[in-house]
């Protein structure tokens, strides 16, 4: 794999209707070598917020999480989205959407604990953190939700746990040698 980065930004196209995902794989020319824009249709949001390494012990592939807001007429919908970017294959594929609920919308971390098992972790609507487990970057395996057990801010005298998890989006790049 040649060496490059990875550039992955949102873009308000039509603020504050419209939001956009854009991803660039570049060389160290700044010549592009791959580049995609993800939409979530007329009206919505699709809401770069994590972007880092797919495996623990390598760079050969990463992970982008966002947030899907999607609206037609007057229903909205909202997922968890997870798509795996392969710089080799310049390739980008969506693993997993995961529908929920306004109230746990709110935007999160994928943390890899292993080359295997990964963990989701956000805070829905100022509430205690939520963690997701399972099957997130399969198509169809089950996934399970609950409380962060042992994460109670305000019982750690956080007025708004907000303070405690709020990641921004994403405005930056990841880059890799080459042989990584």
């Amino acid at each position: 794999m040649d060496a490059g980065a990875l550039i992955v930004g949102g873009v308000y196209d039509r603020h504050p209707n419209r939001t956009t995902t854009h991803v660039y794989h570049l060389d160290w020319n700044a010549s592009i070598l791959y580049k995609k824009v993800l939409a979530p249709g007329e009206y919505g949001q699709y809401i770069p917020y994590d972007l880092r390494p797919r495996y623990v012990s390598n760079w050969s592939r990463f992970v982008l999480y966002a947030i899907n807001t999607s609206r037609r007429g007057n229903e909205r919908t909202f997922s968890h989205d997870f798509l795996e970017y392969d710089p080799r294959l310049r390739r980008l594929e969506h693993k997993r959407e995961i529908p929920v609920l306004e109230a746990y919308a709110n935007p999160g971390k994928w943390v890899p604990l292993s080359d295997e098992v990964s963990v989701f972790i956000n805070n829905p609507c100022m509430g205690s953190p939520v963690l997701w487990q399972g099957d997130l970057l399969g198509s169809s395996g089950a996934i399970s939700s609950g409380p962060l057990l042992g994460a109670e801010p305000s019982k750690e005298g956080c007025s708004a746990t907000a303070y405690v998890f709020v990641p921004n989006p994403i405005y930056g790049s990841l880059r890799w040698e080459s042989g990584e």
